[in-house]
């Protein structure tokens, strides 16, 4: 029973204590959900993208100097350390080991280690705080130490070396991700605050008493406005026509039961009596705006010259009103995933697309004035700065691309691109200082970027930097790792491969060739080597070298059709193609054309823009019009571009086919409304089809007219992107001259005379001119013109025709001069340049 009575004693102790201990571990919640937890805080490493935790780091092994330093700092002191800042300057730290004795120490470069801090956070405005955390580095190359110093040392000091996975020995702040952690406090800003803006004054309105309203007033419909009203009705009343005439048309309908419907509705229309309704009540309105924009009566009758201008203009304003009425009142629909851009994003994209077109025709004026609008309408963006400096020191100015690379890094420090492209020009310019500034600014802004460790291990190379240059590509094959393309897969690629690309564009054959040496030592001869270099020589003008790389690319790889196009391009250069114009012989051709064709032929081919231009430009000039054709129509599909569209319409307007002519002019300046070349083909398009019946048709005429003005104003002269044998301004002023619209032929003859060379093509012109000058009477330029045609005759017929036509044109001017034309014609003393009185 005492053992029974002692067993129960037990057990009731045992559960006092469970219900004790409940109640502890109750109570301790409780209290654990009355403390606040506290957020784990990250903090990133400078100069790496590491990231460390504040709670871990306050557990872990380290060392606490404990060391304050308080400073009183004059004005002076104050403007260099924002100076420093401004400069981009690091502040060191370094760190050494010794012995305790003082003896030598065969460790002492191992553990001499280096801090660099990056401090401007504290310049910034009302900042008087700032922790800085900064991995230590290695302050120099280090060597092992030799078996003799470490035997020298004392047993006890001795330490084993530890080795990485390559053999070398290994730093210990590396190994261990040692880092400082710095605090710095000032009692007042580095930068103080601003002062508030004061308060702003009392408005006008606020201080005199408003006046009375002004009784408001209805102002009475224009013609315009009533004619506009008036085209809604009826295109109102004839939708509800449409659509209930016998059943609804289905959405999806075909082209013929559209029209068969529509045929359906002119016969009811007709038979009803609606069309001459809906004339009477347009008619009104029409009548209203001729008293309104003609200050003429209600009638344009009559057959006079005047009347049928103002017929022509009646015309064009009216069928302006309509299409604008049809476009409201049937907006086009939106295709799947189309979305709403903001008018001042379609304006960049428009002029960087205008840029890259003016470009391919190395028109480098026009493109740096597009990416000009582009920084003018955005100043704050630094890839639009980027944009214009590539493109600027493409074009051979490299004090204004250094303007606007540093303008982007101004607007943002950490605008990798343009980082990068300041380095390379200061690398170009033997400035290593600097470009070992930006190029370590570049990889510490993005330390994941591929570009930028690339270009600073060819940097490094260049330099011979080789302890810098193996972790800055340990750093690029670890970036490389995470970059992945569309498919999904990483690509490998060469260091110096993608540096060249990023040279290339900057200009530096230099550096192409520095890297492409180190590509071929330690990768090896590849296609992409020799054709980088190609690239390089070509761009520098040096054509024999390109060739001669390419060559080696094609020995490589036979089927290397980039490198086809590349000698293509080579040959087009060499024998000036982009000078040519239509008063110069043709330059050869054959090499030129037979590698783009060979490039487009051979498979795979390689398709470039300006390859299809360039074979277009030789194919128009050689006359070979169906095969240009079909040239500008397939860089149409790759590339819809003004310059594409109008070389298929100066193709399409000598094969006669005006229609599709009209058509792409009409894409070409919905795509560039400012291109000259455009207009004036459009001018000569409408002359064509103003006299295709064997008549006249004015409105076609006058809409020659406008477009040659336009040109003109466009600043429309002799170099052409598509020269054939005549000018576009003499083609248009022979027209003019033909149709009697002297004024628009005299203005295209004089402008194409302003930069015309080729004797024969001058002698042309003043000859037009004369027979223009002549119509209009103006007779001193009469004189002119023929002076100059028998100055430039090159055989006795036509210096004798120029000289009876001075003596016509000086018969009631000069008498005397009359006569001594005369007589020079009576001597015949013509030799061909002979000046003439």
């Amino acid at each position: 029973e005492k053992k029974e009575e002692k067993k129960e004693e037990k057990k009731e102790e045992k559960k006092e204590d469970t219900k004790e201990l409940l109640e502890l571990e109750k109570e301790e919640k409780k209290e654990e959900e009355k403390e606040p937890v506290e957020a784990e805080e990250w903090f990133t490493l400078q100069h790496t993208d590491r990231k460390v935790s504040a709670q871990e780091s306050a557990k872990e092994q380290r060392i606490e100097f404990e060391h304050t330093h308080t400073q009183f700092m004059l004005p002076s002191a104050c403007q260099k350390l924002r100076q420093s800042f401004h400069d981009r300057v690091l502040f060191p730290i370094e760190i050494s080991r010794t012995l305790k004795s003082g003896g030598g120490y065969a460790y002492e470069k191992k553990y001499h280690g280096l801090a660099q801090l990056n401090i401007r956070g504290i310049a910034e405005e009302d900042v008087t705080f700032i922790s800085v955390r900064c991995p230590i580095g290695p302050h120099s190359d280090f060597a092992t130490p030799t078996v003799e110093e470490v035997e020298a040392m004392p047993e006890d000091d001795q330490e084993e070396e530890e080795r990485l996975h390559d053999g070398t020995a290994a730093n210990p702040y590396l190994l261990a991700e040692t880092y400082v952690f710095v605090e710095i406090r000032m009692q007042v800003p580095l930068s103080p605050k601003p002062p508030p803006p004061p308060a702003p004054l009392a408005l006008v309105r606020d201080i005199i008493p408003k006046r009375p309203a002004v009784p408001s007033h209805v102002k009475e419909h224009s013609g315009v406005d009533r004619f506009r009203q008036d085209i809604k009705a009826v295109l109102s009343e004839l939708q509800e026509l449409f659509n209930d005439r016998s059943v609804p048309l289905d959405p999806n309908a075909s082209q013929e039961a559209i029209d068969a419907r529509r045929t359906q509705l002119l016969c009811y229309l007709s038979e009803t009596g609606k069309m001459h309704e809906f004339k009477g009540k347009l008619k009104q309105s029409v009548a209203m705006m001729i008293r309104e924009q003609f200050k003429q009566p209600g009638n344009l009758g009559g057959q006079s010259p005047e009347a049928q201008k103002m017929i022509s203009d009646l015309n064009a304003v009216l069928k302006d009103e309509i299409n604008a009425l049809l476009y409201s009142e049937f907006p086009a629909k939106k295709l799947a995933g189309d979305e709403d851009t903001e008018p001042l994003q379609l304006m960049l994209d428009k002029e960087k697309r205008l840029a890259e077109e003016a470009e391919i025709n190395l028109d480098y004026g026009k493109a740096t004035m597009h990416l000009n609008r582009r920084v003018v309408a955005v100043p704050k963006d630094p890839q639009l700065w980027y944009d214009l400096g590539s493109v600027v020191v493409r074009s051979g100015d490299i004090a204004k691309a250094q303007e606007c690379f540093r303008q982007a890094v101004t607007v943002d420090p950490a605008h990798v691109g343009s980082l990068l492209a300041y380095g390379i020009l200061m690398t170009v310019r033997d400035k290593f200082s600097e470009a070992d500034k930006y190029f370590k600014e570049a990889v510490g802004a993005s330390p994941g970027h591929v570009l930028a460790w690339s270009c600073a291990v060819l940097f490094y190379d260049l330099e011979s930097r080789d302890l810098e240059r193996r972790t800055a590509l340990k750093q690029m094959d670890t970036a490389q790792k995470k970059e992945k393309n569309p498919a999904g897969k990483v690509t490998k690629r060469s260091p110096y491969i993608r540096s060249s690309q990023m040279c290339l564009d900057m200009g530096s054959t230099q550096m192409v060739e520095r890297a492409m040496t180190q590509e071929l030592h330690r990768m090896g001869d590849s296609e992409e080597l020799q054709v980088t270099l190609g690239r390089a020589y070509l761009m520098n003008r040096q054509f024999d070298k390109c060739r001669q790389h390419l060559q080696a690319a094609m020995q490589l790889e036979k089927k290397s059709t980039v490198s086809m196009t590349l000698i293509g391009h080579s040959h087009y250069m060499e024998q000036r193609w982009p000078d040519h114009r239509a008063d110069m012989p043709l330059p050869p051709f054959k090499e030129a054309m037979a590698f783009y064709d060979k490039a487009l032929s051979t498979k795979p081919p390689n398709f470039e823009v300006l390859q299809y231009i360039r074979l277009a430009r030789i194919q128009i000039a050689i006359k070979k019009i169906a095969e240009a054709a079909d040239t500008m129509k397939k860089c149409i599909n790759m590339q819809p571009s003004a310059t594409a569209w109008l070389g298929r319409a100066i193709a399409l307007t000598m094969q006669e086919d005006y229609d599709r002519a009209e058509e792409a002019l009409q894409e070409a300046v919905i795509l560039d409304d400012h291109n000259a070349e455009v207009w004036g083909m459009t001018a000569i398009v409408a002359l064509h089809q103003s006299t295709t019946d064997g008549g006249l048709y004015p409105p076609k005429a006058d809409e020659a007219v406008r477009a040659i003005n336009r040109a003109l104003k466009g600043g429309l002269g002799t170099k052409e992107t598509f020269p054939t044998t005549e000018f576009l301004l003499q083609q248009a002023g022979n027209m003019f001259l033909k149709i009697g619209y002297y004024d628009s032929a005299a203005a295209s003859l004089r402008r194409a005379l302003t930069s015309a060379q080729g004797t024969e093509a001058i002698f042309n012109l003043n000859k037009s001119l004369a027979e223009c000058c002549e119509a209009l009477n103006d007779v001193p330029s009469v004189i002119e013109a023929h002076r100059k045609c028998g100055e430039l005759a090159t055989n006795k017929a036509d210096w004798e025709a120029a000289v009876r036509a001075l003596i016509k044109a000086t018969e009631h001017q000069s008498k005397t001069l009359s006569k001594k034309y005369a007589e020079l014609l009576k001597k015949d003393v013509w030799t061909q340049g002979l000046a003439l009185p």
